[in-house]
């Protein structure tokens, strides 16, 4: 049985993020599709410092003060969730703004988000017009910005 690419499916999901980029799969979160909070949360592993927190590539986007790592009884290895109020690319670089610690995450979730989870998702309030220019035919790459 064949089937026909011919719609879009809305997908809640806030466990772990599937590996991998891939054209197949946008993760997408509005007040509408999301009963969760209207934050962009990431989780990170704790580096080998003890204070730097990465991605699943190693792309470090946290880093503790040695007080608050000592205060949250972080150690390396550990996941931790950080609220982020943006996220914006330039020049095939990530840049985070307002990165807040949250807190630790259980060791069952196995491993910190990927890099694809940012590529997909700015804040929970992505426009229209995103999505669209994601979409468009034109072939010019879409950059991912924080809206105002």
């Amino acid at each position: 049985m064949r089937f026909h690419r011919d719609g879009l499916l809305f997908y809640c999901k806030a466990g772990m993020y599937t590996l991998g980029l891939t054209p197949l799969v946008l993760l997408w979160r509005d007040h509408r599709t999301s009963l969760y909070e209207n934050q962009l949360s990431i989780v990170l592993q704790v580096l080998d410092d003890g204070v730097s927190c990465a991605t699943l590539e190693n792309v470090v986007l946290f880093t503790f003060t040695p007080e608050l790592a000592l205060a949250e009884e972080v150690v390396p290895g550990d996941l931790v969730r950080v609220s982020v109020a943006s996220i914006e690319w330039q020049d095939n670089l990530i840049h985070v703004t307002d990165a807040v610690f949250q807190k630790r995450c259980s060791p069952q979730r196995g491993i910190a988000d990927s890099w694809t989870k940012l590529a997909h998702v700015g804040q929970s309030t992505c426009s229209m017009a995103l999505l669209r220019s994601m979409l468009s035919d034109d072939g010019k790459d879409a950059v991912m910005m924080h809206d105002q």
